[in-house]
């Protein structure tokens, strides 16, 4: 998209990336935590859980309550530090299941969703990040252009941003970003694409 800012300059053009599939992969090639989820719970529950609640700022409101959340947003930065996998783990299992009462008995929780073993899922998946081929080399060719602004556009968790960046140094190569586990909501949500114009 091209914007002008109607000021007599020139226009600039923005590109707008997405993260997994799109610039980088992971190499993962063991069960995921979704896959893990999955044989319990309705896998689209478990995605849509995690797009709506883990990868917005729903997963910090639910851990740290309104005041808390409504304290961050009047700062800058975000919080004394990330939301950990086990945060968001915990988040995802108590949204998900609801023991069902019978005879004074509740239901047992699924067996196979140990915490510790879902959490240590959800790391790896992340550890194991690479630049897709030809994602670095395009970017860095994109940066060469003054008239571009890249905006990196991606539904991510908190703890799986700060992974990721760290290893890849993503931030460095965009203008700007927007990251989900920042905002309300998450892509498809037409905000993202008011903010992208803004």
């Amino acid at each position: 998209m091209d914007i002008d800012n109607s000021r007599g300059e020139e226009m600039k053009r923005v590109i707008g990336l997405d993260l997994w599939g799109t610039l980088i992969g992971s190499s993962w090639s063991g069960e995921t935590y979704e896959d893990r989820y999955a044989k319990s719970f309705d896998r689209k529950r478990v995605q849509a859980i995690a797009r709506n609640v883990l990868m917005t700022e729903m997963g910090r409101f639910i851990t740290e309550g309104h005041e808390g959340v409504l304290e961050r947003l009047g700062r800058s930065g975000y919080g004394p530090g990330p939301l950990t996998y086990s945060d968001l783990q915990g988040i995802l299992y108590r949204q998900l299941y609801t023991p069902e009462w019978r005879n004074g008995q509740s239901t047992p929780s699924p067996r196979h969703l140990d915490p510790s073993e879902v959490t240590s899922l959800w790391q790896g998946e992340n550890e194991a990040v690479y630049w897709l081929p030809g994602a670095l080399a395009t970017l860095e060719g994109l940066q060469q252009d003054p008239d571009n602004i890249l905006i990196l556009v991606s539904n991510t968790t908190e703890p799986g941003w700060y992974q990721v960046n760290q290893r890849l140094a993503l931030s460095r190569h965009f203008n700007r970003c927007w990251l989900s586990c920042f905002f309300p909501v998450a892509k498809p949500d037409p905000y993202v694409w008011q903010w992208l114009q803004s």
